[in-house]
């Protein structure tokens, strides 16, 4: 049974900035990085990382590996040190019964069945569900936008940048593409802002329906 430190809980305490009416200014750079197997050892995406870390209160890091950065770490590998070692879909769902509100939540899984297969296959049961995991982790991302408060921030680490989305009251404030050469694909940092609380999200559905379609 996995329990939820409850001093960690700092729905009360949190501030965030309301949200500029006029729409936010979207900042976006190139740049070329030596690749790494730890995402955020990319010295320009791990700067990215840090940044937004150093003005959130609570945090949420579901594919964490070695990096307790976040409030709340996740990985399913139980060799890495993250303080969790669960599917990212029942954690997320464990912080959400747990009433835990982040302004900040750091989303950069396996990027396509592959790479899921290859990390994560040995430690025990892993749905391979390419719907849900290695495309579009659509569930776990509508968990993710229950967790996130209105003026909170969305970290989308990927070779897409298909994040919370517009449909569901989010918008992009940065994009940052770092090249790493011909033999590699670029990695797309995203980093999106939630406007506003929405009850029914459009990726839910969708996810909804391939599930049942699938």
């Amino acid at each position: 049974m996995h329990e939820i430190d409850q001093d960690l809980i700092m729905k009360g305490d949190m501030v965030i900035d309301e949200p500029d009416q006029a729409g936010p200014i979207v900042q976006t750079a190139r740049v070329w990085a030596m690749p790494a197997a730890d995402t955020f050892d990319c010295q320009p995406i791990g700067d990215m990382v840090r940044r937004y870390l150093r003005q959130s209160k609570v945090s949420i890091d579901p594919f964490a590996r070695n990096k307790r950065w976040a409030t709340y770490t996740n990985d399913l590998n139980p060799n890495t040190a993250a303080q969790y070692h669960m599917d990212a879909y029942d954690f997320l769902c464990l912080l959400r019964d747990s009433e835990v509100v982040a302004d900040l939540i750091i989303f950069d899984p396996p990027y396509s069945l592959r790479q899921a297969k290859e990390v994560y296959e040995q430690f025990g049961e892993w749905k391979f569900d390419h719907t849900q995991n290695a495309i579009g982790w659509l569930k776990e991302k509508a968990v993710c936008y229950d967790l996130l408060a209105a003026g909170g921030h969305f970290l989308h680490f990927g070779w897409h940048t298909n994040g919370l989305g517009k449909k569901n009251g989010a918008v992009v404030v940065e994009l940052l593409v770092v090249a790493h050469g011909r033999a590699h694909n670029d990695t797309l940092c995203l980093a999106e802002r939630k406007m506003a609380h929405q009850t029914s999200m459009e990726f839910a559905k969708e996810a909804s329906d391939e599930t049942h379609n699938g």
